[in-house]
């Protein structure tokens, strides 16, 4: 299970993204939008999530802030789920942080870029 925590004092979009064979030649399915009020937490993943290895997420906050990194995505701005080779006129291009699920036990927290284990 991977659970988004909104510590920020604004309500925040989140995307996530995970490799997914069934996707193809570009093996990685994307989903978002995720939108999760302050001080609350949501829920992006059911089930065993150590079954990858390497997930990706980006966070965008109403007030502005964003949590990124340098993986490079298309994402529109109405909620999806698509594999990472379809996109549309409206996606925009955002940057993907990067989570290592090794080790990351059976209930797995992001926190905006940072991670924790409870």
């Amino acid at each position: 299970m991977i659970s988004i925590w909104n510590n920020h004092t604004h309500t925040i979009g989140a995307v996530i993204e995970w490799y997914d064979p069934g996707c193809g030649a570009d093996p990685w399915q994307k989903t978002g939008w995720y939108v999760i009020q302050p001080e609350t937490t949501e829920r992006v993943w059911r089930g065993d999530h150590n079954f990858n290895r390497w997930w990706y997420g980006y966070i965008f906050a109403t007030d502005g802030r964003q949590w990124t990194g340098p993986f490079d995505e298309t994402v529109p701005r109405q909620p999806f789920k698509w594999c990472r080779n379809i996109s549309s006129s409206t996606s925009e291009h955002v940057g993907m942080f990067e989570r290592d699920a090794a080790d990351s036990g059976g209930n797995w927290v992001w926190v905006f870029g940072e991670v924790i284990k409870i």
